[in-house]
């Protein structure tokens, strides 16, 4: 079983990635944001406590998306509201104390938002503030979905930037570069059996010139697996959710409902 995103609603869908099945079964299980128009989902993980939490934005530009998590018997709480573009976050709960959730947001100029995050009851605490401040770095491009080391490191991708930092958000210090064949770098995560190599999706621009050809000396569209880092990063979280009350005939999606 797979847990997706689509506009607004939060899709179960099962799917055989051994087999080449193109129209799989699928079911709503969620419906985000239902009352807020023109907002969709943006990006979602998995907290340390099994739940799934996602970022909504506003198509319309307004600062009205919304972090909502999702627990095992799908029910709905909201976490941080008046957010842009929800860009990319993170936990850390091995290498801080106490633990950290980090959030790259377009409304704060694509800084990274650091708050704290109550690892028991799963509350995300109201006294954050900025841990990189991105205007004030100097780079091209812009943050997007980040991920963590295990010495508590963050790999930020650029989007626009043709690669990916390695911050270290107790000294707001960028500590290095990792160029990409490609300027649209939107995403990374840890993988392998040992967790120590990077993979990085990126996109390419959708456009050709008069000849044909794409954009020159850009490999955007593909996902790289960059070794040797010295470094390594968690498994990915897995969500808790009890799926077989999900895929009862009585189940209707749950939808949210803000206060």
């Amino acid at each position: 079983m797979f847990v997706v995103g689509a506009g607004k609603e939060i899709l179960l869908v099962h799917w055989d990635s051994r087999q080449e099945n193109r129209n799989p079964k699928w079911k709503a299980i969620a419906i985000v944001d239902e009352h807020i128009p023109h907002n969709i989902l943006d990006y979602g993980s998995v907290d340390p406590l099994g739940r799934l939490v996602f970022g909504t934005t506003n198509l319309e530009g307004l600062k009205i998306g919304n972090i909502t998590s999702l627990n095992r018997l799908a029910q709905f709480a909201t976490h941080i509201q008046a957010v842009s573009s929800t860009s990319g976050f993170v936990w850390d709960i091995h290498a801080t104390n106490p633990p950290k959730f980090y959030l790259v947001d377009a409304a704060r100029n694509y800084g990274v938002y650091t708050t704290g995050f109550h690892i028991k009851l799963g509350r995300f605490s109201d006294n954050g503030g900025l841990t990189l401040t991105w205007p004030k770095q100097g780079w091209t491009g812009s943050p997007r979905r980040l991920t963590v080391d295990r010495e508590g490191n963050l790999w930020v991708p650029l989007f626009e930037g043709g690669g990916v930092i390695q911050v270290d958000p107790r000294i707001n210090d960028i500590l290095r570069f990792i160029p990409i064949p490609a300027q649209r770098v939107n995403a990374c995560t840890f993988g392998g059996p040992k967790f120590d190599i990077l993979y990085v999706s990126t996109m390419w621009y959708g456009h050709v010139n008069e000849h044909g050809q794409r954009q020159r000396f850009d490999e955007g569209g593909s996902i790289y697996a960059v070794k040797g880092l010295g470094v390594k990063g968690w498994p990915p979280g897995q969500y808790k959710l009890l799926v077989e009350n999900m895929i009862t005939e009585k189940f209707e999606p749950v939808s949210v409902r803000l206060p």
